[in-house]
This record gives C-alpha cells, sequence and structure tokens, in this order.
C-alpha cells in the first residue's frame, strides 16, 4: 500500500510540473502616466505573472520592433520583467506600445498608448502570481534616493521580495509570489538634494 501511495504521489508531482512546463506567458498590462509632457522621463516594466522561463521579449512601437537609441533604454531586469525607459519625451515618441513575451510553449502580449493625457486601469492579482512597479522619476536633478514603503513602514528584501535600481531614474519593486500578507499601500519615494517626491499605490 505505502508502494502505491508512492507512486501516486510522484505521478501527481510529475502531472503538476509538467503543467507549469507546458504554460506560455501571462503578462501583467503596463500603464504609461495620466499627465506626460514633452521633456519628461517615462518608464514601464513588462512583467510575467505566469509560465515557465525562459522567456524573450519584445518591445514594438505602432508593430515595429523598438531600436534603442539616445532617449530610449530596454533593459532586462531580471528571468521575469523587462523595463523600457523613455529619459526626455518627444512627439515622436507618441504611439502604440507593445511588449511581447515567448517561451517554448508560446506567447503573450500586452499593449498601451503613450499620449499626452493617459488614464490608467487597474488589473486583477491573485495568489501566486507575480508582480513588479516601477518607480521612475520624470523631473529632476540626480542623485536620486529610493525608498519603497508598505503601510507606511519601509520595506525589507526578503525571500519573494526584491529592490533593485535599474539606473539613476528608475528603481524596481518585484514581488515573485503573492500572498494575502503583501496586502496594502506601496509607496516609493524619491529624495535629492532638493527635494523629495512619493508616489502610492493601493
Amino acid at each position: 500500500m505505502f508502494s502505491i501511495v508512492f507512486i501516486i504521489g510522484l505521478l501527481q508531482l510529475f502531472l503538476l510540473a509538467s503543467y507549469s512546463e507546458a504554460t506560455k506567458p501571462e503578462i501583467n498590462p503596463f500603464h504609461f502616466g495620466r499627465t506626460l509632457k514633452i521633456g519628461e522621463r517615462v518608464s514601464v516594466t513588462c512583467a510575467v505573472r505566469v509560465g515557465q522561463s525562459p522567456f524573450t521579449f519584445l518591445w514594438l512601437k505602432d508593430g515595429s520592433a523598438i531600436q534603442e537609441m539616445e532617449a530610449i533604454t530596454i533593459r532586462n531586469i531580471d528571468e521575469f520583467n523587462s523595463n523600457l525607459a523613455i529619459t526626455r519625451l518627444g512627439p515622436e515618441h507618441n504611439g502604440n506600445y507593445t511588449c511581447r513575451v515567448s517561451n517554448r510553449k508560446g506567447s503573450s502580449e500586452q499593449s498601451d498608448v503613450l499620449t499626452m493625457m493617459e488614464s490608467g486601469e487597474r488589473f486583477k492579482l491573485e495568489i501566486g502570481e507575480r508582480v513588479s512597479f516601477i518607480c521612475a522619476v520624470r523631473v529632476g536633478q540626480p542623485l536620486f534616493t529610493f525608498l519603497w514603503l508598505k503601510d507606511g513602514s519601509a520595506i525589507q528584501e526578503m525571500e519573494a521580495v526584491t529592490i533593485r535600481n535599474i539606473d539613476e531614474f528608475n528603481a524596481n519593486l518585484a514581488i515573485t509570489k503573492l500572498d494575502p500578507e503583501h496586502n496594502g499601500n506601496y509607496t516609493c519615494r524619491a529624495c535629492n538634494k532638493k527635494r523629495s517626491s512619493r508616489m502610492s499605490s493601493p
């Protein structure tokens, strides 16, 4: 009887692993700011919440692959997140931006339109998924210090939570596996020698 139960347990583990490996990517929506202005900076992250790595990230604007240039940088933060940053906005940057993520089982994509006035949306997150936030400084002179808070207290890195500075204008907070304990009000505080600014999200 023990052998039969053990074999069934191994079979269940194998089926669960096979299901995970057979899943194509699912990615979170990303959104540009509501009141972007010429000369400001903007940064968005393409975050994979479901699927088996390795992933290939491709950023497109109006259906064409984006080439890095003086004002546009593309960086893979880790195996689940890719960042697109525009360091100085101009009228030529208006358009429909798409992040396409692929693995060996398929691909998924999310898009958003960058315009001078862009409304944000909320999206539903579920337990066990991944989520990633970017704190992007649009105006100001470096050097910046970034501080992430949850419900008013500084966030400490732990097994499921990582904090990284992407560059001198952008910081990333990633939660690799969501639990109910992660519910709360998250704040990014950016400071330089002149002043500090903060942005929160429930």
